[in-house]
């Protein structure tokens, strides 16, 4: 990385972590690397490290966790049972600041690349430090932490 003062213009950095490992047959329920620190500009790419699993990266901001499962009313018979469509879909931009939810939407395991994305692209603007799960296994303790530290002339 390099800042002239001339310009105050700074490159910014690339980071992977990788969600979730696994081959079918066992599946690591984590974010490697957990605990990741970069500098404000920097983007982050989740990438999909398990064959099947699916995964989440939902910053929830102070907000409550959304359910995973919602139950809807039928006319007859019991509660049809559907996976919650705020988790499915990505929201929020391209760029956190550490207010609102953003979320990925679900990230498809790697042998099923027709259902959806592999990967998630999130830029930090904003120093702090900012806690992130997988949304389907936070149970599990499938959770990470971004700290963001402000971008100096000169790094």
């Amino acid at each position: 990385m390099h800042c002239t003062k001339k310009s105050k213009a700074c490159s910014s950095k690339n980071y992977e972590v990788k969600m979730g490992y696994g081959d079918g047959y066992i599946s690591l329920m984590r974010f490697v690397p957990t605990n990741l620190t970069i500098y404000a500009g920097d983007m982050v790419q989740w990438t999909q490290g398990d064959s099947e699993t699916p995964h989440t990266v939902t910053f929830l901001s102070g907000a409550e966790e959304p359910e995973i499962v919602l139950a809807e009313p039928q006319q007859r018979g019991p509660p049809k049972l559907v996976l919650n469509p705020v988790l499915l879909a990505p929201a929020g931009g391209q760029v956190y600041s550490g207010k609102e939810y953003y979320n990925s939407g679900f990230i498809w395991g790697t042998n099923t690349p027709m259902l959806g994305p592999s990967s998630y692209n999130l830029s930090f603007d904003t120093p702090g430090t900012y806690h992130y799960v997988c949304v389907l296994h936070d149970s599990m303790g499938m959770k990470g932490q971004i700290k963001v530290l402000p971008r100096n002339i000169g790094q």
